[in-house]
């Protein structure tokens, strides 16, 4: 290996930088029901677990008197979040009329991201029980990064990041030593009990440093799942529903086929690719 990998937590041997949770609603929740959480007790207990609470904005451009155009600011919903030692959200919920998103910023394993979206959703589990709200797509993101140093007279490509094989990759990465952007996007039949379809969308961006001696690499992958039948979000006891467990648990598996794709032998092994993912 002529070039240094440094995946995003180095001191843990950590690429993922964060994991992100979306379900879309089937139906769009009035303002005022997502109003409902900015007061009450139900913000109280997620204010406990998110201590830092804001209002979502919307900009959007209006008509105003003689035709011209003016920007126009509207509140969309509430942002309930902690932030970590790097600055970065450790944990957060955002609310918004039409979808809910958790994101998880700091990363060990899948089965403690796991435990902490149900956390957050028990605790908003009894405004949606009330509002009986369902979803009918879910999302599982993932972004890694890595920073790529190289040495003195070294090559400049990635060629000791990622795999030249990979069906995931524009075909002529290996002969680019600029910066370069590959989108990779397929539909897939799924494997577990809920009719529709996947989409996998897979997004590598490498950036050059000012120096040239470095190159900040991140991978996005987003696994959007449309259903065709209206899904309870959370089960009785405002848990993540079985159904979905189920098909996050699918997700988790595809973005782990398509990293192990993605990555050398030994860049697999300095995350811990099989034993973080498994």
């Amino acid at each position: 290996m002529t070039a240094k990998i440094e995946p995003y937590n180095d001191a843990i041997g950590n690429s993922i930088r964060n994991v992100l949770f979306i379900f879309q609603l089937a139906s769009p929740v009035p303002a005022e029901t997502v109003f409902e959480l900015g007061k009450g007790e139900i913000h109280d207990r997620l204010k406990v677990k998110l201590p830092k609470t804001s209002l979502h904005k919307q900009q959007n451009m209006v008509v105003v008197e003689g035709g011209s155009l003016a920007t126009e600011e509207s509140v969309t919903g509430y942002k309930f979040e902690r932030f970590g030692q790097r600055g970065d959200i450790s944990l957060g919920l955002n609310v918004l009329s039409t979808q809910i998103s958790i994101v998880c910023g700091e990363y060990t394993r899948w089965d403690t991201v796991r435990a902490s979206v149900e956390d957050v959703l028990k605790t908003l589990s009894e405004w949606i029980h009330q509002h009986e709200i369902k979803v009918n797509a879910f999302t599982l993101q993932y972004l890694d990064e890595f920073k790529v140093t190289f040495e003195a007279g070294a090559s400049r490509t990635l060629e000791d990041l990622f795999n030249v094989d990979s069906p995931y990759l524009v075909r002529n990465f290996a002969e680019l030593d600029q910066e370069f952007h590959s989108h990779h996007g397929y539909f897939k039949n799924p494997e577990f009990d809920i009719e529709g379809r996947l989409l996998n969308n897979v997004n590598v961006g490498a950036n050059r440093s000012f120096d040239g001696d470095s190159t900040t690499v991140q991978i996005q992958m987003i696994h959007r799942y449309d259903a065709k039948a209206v899904l309870e979000l959370v089960d009785t006891d405002g848990g993540l529903s079985s159904l979905l467990a189920g098909a996050f648990e699918y997700l988790h598996q595809e973005n782990k086929q398509i990293i192990g794709s993605l990555l050398t032998e030994p860049v697999k092994e300095l995350i811990k690719l099989d034993s973080r993912r498994t």
